[in-house]
């Protein structure tokens, strides 16, 4: 693997793409070795991720202090994104392109236990649901996590299979699975093999959650570090992926799309926004400030942790779970995916199935989440 990628021409987008995850996982078994921190700052920095890629170039002039990799533009670039941050979240000048969906604090805004003295939530009986659940057997258990792991990508355009394939992907699993780049027919994702990986990655984040011990009778608690190791887990096949080249003057450019994983945005020093849903919609959803990003997901931890402690109906701790999740937006990318298998955590301590939103439902639920911020 490792000889093969170093034959790989840069020109190729895909080829590229896949070399770049290679040397990413390399560095992760060997952190401290000189010359991968310095491919992977070089990958890193030529597809945009700057301030990674910063990172890796201060340990590089750490232990070699001859080197002069790009650690000059490591004040500059602190500089910047204060700059950014205060203009993100102070200048009112920023206030229409924000629309009605300024960033509120989750941790005063969206608390749990107030809105159940306020609603006057019950727990519910659910056992018509748990019996089909329960009677189904271990293999059709198996095609509904499939099914899901299918339709949460969809959901986020990273790969939309045709019919057929979405059958076989059901049926048959992710495993020596045969498909072909044209039963693609939508999404980012062009490339069959990348496209059955981050099926592979959902899949075995499930598994992690669904045979962990957050369904113990006294669960083991959510903290950040099992968030951003279940992100890892998630996103690992998402980490490089080819984009759109382009050609000029100077020749091709090979444009990859390169996502930090296991870190939230406070580490990378970068903010989120979106546009919001539906034909009617207009501004943009503006997302936690990155200073604050670990300050709000730990206080989203406890509260999360005090409510599959309770008898509270498991609903309403999926779905509030959900919206402070992607409230936040801890991460750069996948947060989305993340907070459905995170919401899908009450239900099974319920003996209900995950969560699972079809691909038809796509605008009812993304139109959902944003009213609900308002």
């Amino acid at each position: 693997m490792l000889r093969e990628s170093l034959r790989v021409q840069s020109r190729s987008a895909g080829p590229f793409a896949h070399t770049a995850r290679t040397w990413e996982d390399l560095l992760e078994i060997y952190p401290d070795s000189q010359y991968l921190l310095r491919v992977v700052a070089d990958m890193r920095w030529m597809s945009g991720a700057h301030i990674s890629a910063l990172e890796l170039y201060k340990k590089v002039r750490e232990k070699d202090t001859t080197t002069g990799y790009k650690t000059e533009n490591a004040g500059l670039s602190a500089r910047l994104n204060h700059s950014v941050l205060q203009s993100y979240k102070y200048n009112p000048t920023n206030m229409s392109k924000y629309g009605s969906q300024r960033w509120q604090s989750t941790i005063t805004s969206d608390n749990p236990t107030e809105l159940l003295a306020h609603d006057a939530f019950t727990p519910r009986d659910y056992q018509d649901i748990r019996n089909v659940w329960n009677s189904l057997s271990e293999i059709d258990q198996r095609k509904y996590v499939n099914y899901l792991c299918v339709e949460t990508q969809a959901l986020e355009g990273a790969a939309l299979f045709d019919d057929a394939t979405t059958k076989k992907l059901v049926n048959t699993g992710f495993t020596n699975v045969e498909i072909k780049n044209n039963n693609i027919r939508g999404g980012e994702i062009t490339d069959c093999a990348d496209a059955v990986s981050l099926l592979q990655d959902t899949f075995k984040t499930i598994e992690m959650v669904t045979s962990s011990a957050f369904l113990d009778e006294d669960p083991a608690p959510l903290d950040i570090k099992t968030i951003c190791d279940l992100h890892l887990l998630l996103m690992k096949s998402s980490r490089v992926l080819p984009g759109t080249s382009s050609s000029g003057a100077q020749g091709s450019t090979v444009v990859v799309k390169y996502t930090h994983i296991g870190k939230t945005r406070q580490d990378l020093k970068f903010n989120v926004t979106a546009k919001q849903s539906g034909d009617q919609a207009v501004g943009h959803i503006q997302y936690c400030p990155y200073d604050v990003v670990d300050a709000e997901l730990n206080v989203f931890c406890d509260r999360f942790n005090y409510l599959i402690r309770q008898n509270v109906d498991p609903f309403f701790v999926s779905a509030w779970s959900q919206h402070v999740f992607l409230t936040i937006h801890p991460f750069e990318d996948g947060n989305g995916r993340l907070s459905r298998i995170l919401s899908s955590i009450p239900l099974l301590r319920n003996k209900l199935p995950p969560l699972s939103i079809p691909i038809r439902q796509k605008q009812n639920y993304m139109t959902s989440l944003d009213h609900v911020r308002l």
